[in-house]
Parts: C-alpha cells; sequence; structure tokens
C-alpha cells in the first residue's frame, strides 16, 4: 500500500483537514457560534469527505502491474 503515493497524498489531505474542522468546531463553540468558524468547519469537512472517497476510487480500481 505504501507505494500508491496518489492514495496516501488524499488520506495524508483528508486527516489534515479533519483536524482543520475540529479546530474550526472548538473556535466555533467557544466564541458564540461565529458563522465564519461553521463555514470553515463544513468546507473543511467536506473536503475531508472527497478526499475519503477519492482514496475509496482509487483502491477499488483495477491496478496495472
Amino acid at each position: 500500500m505504501a507505494r500508491y503515493w496518489t492514495v496516501l497524498a488524499a488520506a495524508a489531505v483528508g486527516l489534515i483537514t479533519i483536524i482543520g474542522a475540529a479546530f474550526s468546531g472548538t473556535n466555533f463553540t467557544n466564541n458564540g457560534g461565529q458563522d465564519s468558524a461553521s463555514m470553515t468547519m463544513a468546507v473543511l469537512a467536506g473536503v475531508a469527505m472527497l478526499c475519503y472517497g477519492t482514496v475509496l476510487y482509487l483502491l477499488s480500481s483495477p491496478r496495472q502491474p
């Protein structure tokens, strides 16, 4: 699995965006519900879902030797 660099890159971006969404969610709850923090959390969560969907697609497609 480690030789699939595109899969690793997409998974790493997904992990980073999940962490960013968590920090943004913390900021949202601590500062009285700022709209910008909510939007940032939603966008980062969406990007993470796209990244992990890409990972699933890449791993399910047949590989050539």
